[in-house]
């Protein structure tokens, strides 16, 4: 994903790295952060799962296959905290994960359901959705005012932010673990790129 003035790109390492990639192809990494819930070894190896960018400040959130989101800044590659999420499953896993336009809320989606934080408290605001199987990627409007999400089983749901209340949902055909869904600007159209 991009940063906030196009000028570098993060994607995540191994282990929980934050990578920064400049434009002349020079690279930069940010040391792992524990990703176990409890901020100590896990028993496992832990590693990110999903990238989510902000548009306008540099924040950076990593989706973990520990149940865990990390937030750095994306400018100095500095570990700033993490939530632990409430898993309905053993060993939940974060697959998709998204920043609102507005950098108030992160929308994370796992095995099972997904989850509405606010950024500052850490608080959840709701659980959304019951799709078995991953989810690949989460987008919200432009207002902030809806979600959509891409399921593995070629599904594009749209939910209402903050409550989470589902308000549609589409089956399509021939997605693939790369597709993507995006937004138009206005916000009254959606677009699914496989």
């Amino acid at each position: 994903t991009w940063s906030s003035d196009s000028s570098r790109l993060y994607t995540q390492g191994h282990l929980c790295k934050l990578l920064s990639w400049q434009m002349d192809g020079s690279q930069s990494f940010a040391p792992a952060a524990s990703a176990s819930p409890e901020g100590g070894d896990s028993g496992w190896f832990a590693h990110a799962n999903s990238i989510a960018a902000s548009s306008r400040s540099g924040l950076v959130a990593l989706g973990t296959n520990v149940g865990t989101v990390q937030f750095w800044n994306g400018k100095s590659l500095t570990f700033q905290r993490q939530i632990k999420v409430e898993p309905e499953i053993p060993r939940y896993a974060t697959y998709a994960i998204a920043i609102s336009p507005d950098e108030k809320l992160v929308a994370e989606y796992g095995d099972t359901s997904g989850h509405l934080y606010e950024i500052a408290t850490m608080e959840r605001l709701c659980k959304f959705g019951n799709h078995q199987g991953r989810t690949w990627n989460l987008a919200f409007s432009p207002d902030g005012q809806k979600l959509a999400a891409l399921h593995d089983k070629g599904d594009l749901t749209l939910w209402s932010i903050p409550d989470g209340t589902q308000l549609a949902e589409w089956s399509l055909k021939h997605l693939r673990e790369t597709s993507v869904v995006h937004w138009s600007h206005a916000g009254d159209r959606i677009a699914v790129v496989s």
